[in-house]
């Protein structure tokens, strides 16, 4: 009787072996994309548009879209208003033979014009899906979102979007922030989360500067050069150009890195946010146009001219954001990190001791290369 049970439980484990739950690449609707824009005519929904391509290179293919000048689009928008996610990917599935799949989500797109909780409520979607991607980049924009999966100088915009983000070296105007990392900072006290902002252009689209939130309610708008110096008080700066003033002309420096060092302090009873940056770059072809060396003491010039400059704009940056009491940086956060016994005083009060908080900045600036062509 043993064994016959043992062989028993072998043949029932045998439909258990192999792909059981396997699924042909032909049968799913691979979604890379969503735009998410306000419903005019229903404040309780909003427009989800799903951006999904189609791997069939024939120009005759019925799902291909077909821009002006005649060329096939390889890809597929599908639009429906819900008022959640969930529904929106049910609602569509009428609408197609094959199954709509979140694995391979690069990018999602929200309108600055959506209410915090039916962002919260998109963004906790894609969160509690199994299959969706997390790592997928998020944008917010002022424009329509479902223009940027549907542009028609672009023939793969949500490629061209992440191309920006996962191969290009420099992003010194930009943030680069993936939709697990804005939930994370949503959920985190002692700091703020961010997004990526995202414009059109004639080129197709534009991703310079930041979109600061309160929770899920976007706060401020960072523009371009204050995202590069938000950048710098993160340490997050590589292969920047950046162009200084010194002596009544311009000098720039090339392949700039910065590394910080950020904490919070009390001094005479008063809270200070405390900044150390340090900057590295090589100076590009300096006022003699690079015929001369920079000699040592023009050089320590050139230091402080850019250590001056940082210094400036770092704490105007700091106090805008003060201003709207929002702290991007995450100065509460590693407060309570380094002083457990600050959690709940930085998780009830943050903003507000933030917006009054004293702030001292201290940049050091080493210049590598000279500037001389010979």
């Amino acid at each position: 009787m043993r064994f016959r049970r043992i062989v028993l439980c072998l043949l029932l484990c045998l439909p258990l072996s192999g792909c059981w739950d396997y699924h042909r690449v032909n049968d799913r609707a691979q979604v890379t994309g969503i735009a998410v824009d306000p419903d005019p005519d229903n404040s309780h929904h909003v427009i989800f548009t799903l951006h999904v391509p189609i791997f069939s290179q024939s120009s005759n293919s019925s799902g291909s879209n077909m821009s002006g000048s005649g060329s096939a689009k390889h890809y597929k928008n599908f639009t429906v208003s819900c008022g959640t996610l969930s529904t929106a990917l049910s609602e569509l599935q009428t609408r197609n033979s094959k199954e709509f799949y979140l694995a391979s989500l690069q990018v999602l797109i929200l309108n600055e014009h959506l209410q915090d909780k039916q962002i919260e409520r998109v963004v906790a979607s894609i969160m509690g899906n199994m299959s969706s991607d997390k790592l997928a980049f998020i944008f917010m924009t002022p424009e329509t979102a479902a223009g940027f999966l549907s542009g028609s100088s672009i023939d793969e915009p949500v490629d061209d979007l992440v191309n920006v983000f996962s191969r290009v070296r420099q992003s010194g105007y930009t943030v680069r922030r993936r939709t697990w990392e804005f939930w994370r900072d949503t959920t985190q006290p002692g700091i703020n989360p961010t997004t990526a902002m995202l414009r059109s252009s004639p080129e197709g689209f534009d991703v310079g500067g930041a979109v600061v939130f309160e929770g899920f309610q976007p706060v401020c708008e960072l523009p371009m050069q204050d995202v590069v110096y938000y950048n710098i008080i993160l340490g997050k700066l590589k292969n920047m150009a950046i162009s200084f003033e010194y002596n009544d002309s311009d000098f720039e420096l090339l392949h700039i890195k910065s590394t910080s060092k950020r904490f919070v302090r009390q001094v005479h009873g008063h809270l200070q946010l405390v900044l150390k940056i340090l900057l590295k770059g090589d100076l590009d072809v300096n006022a003699t146009n690079g015929e001369i060396e920079v000699s040592p003491q023009d050089m320590q010039l050139y230091e402080k001219a850019v250590e001056t400059t940082v210094e400036q704009h770092t704490i105007e940056v700091i106090r805008a954001c003060q201003r709207n009491k929002v702290d991007p940086f995450g100065f509460g956060l590693r407060d309570m990190v380094v002083h457990p016994k600050d959690a709940s005083i930085i998780s009830n009060h943050w903003s507000t001791l933030f917006s009054s908080a004293q702030i001292d900045v201290r940049v050091k600036a080493e210049i590598g290369h000279k500037g001389a062509l010979n």
